[in-house]
């Protein structure tokens, strides 16, 4: 998310944190108020993660999303998105037409992948075969 992105209400959401200090708990806040926590007990200094975010209970509109991130050293650090969440997906996924793959396959016959993209939900994949 780069901030203004349509959200559907169930959302996944792609992040890293970094510190110079093991990482102790990373937060995300939908208008000031958490909807989730994570607890870590490691070394990490470093979490690249991807977590999914049930958003129903929020209103379809602009909101403000936040990742608070909280370190061994209790250093804290934050980062807000303007989003706009909406109901539902309507707009179906396309064929990314630069990315088919038609190969040979011995046992099969012939192997097609297609790329399928949807800008709105960030899903990418998808494979077809045919004999």
């Amino acid at each position: 998310m780069t901030g203004g992105d349509t959200v559907s209400k169930n959302a996944q959401v792609m992040f890293s944190a970094s510190s110079t200090n093991p990482i102790r708990s990373i937060s995300f806040l939908i208008d000031d108020e958490v909807i989730e926590s994570y607890k870590y007990r490691g070394n990490d200094t470093t979490i690249v993660k991807s977590k999914n975010l049930n958003l129903s209970k929020y209103t379809s509109g602009a909101h403000v999303l936040r990742l608070f991130v909280l370190d061994s050293a209790n250093n804290t650090n934050e980062k807000s998105l303007k989003i706009q969440i909406t109901d539902s997906d309507t707009t179906p996924p396309h064929v990314n037409t630069g990315k088919i793959i038609i190969s040979k396959d011995a046992s099969r016959g012939y192997s097609v992948t297609l790329l399928f993209e949807d800008d709105f939900s960030g899903i990418e994949g998808g494979t077809i075969s045919m004999q």
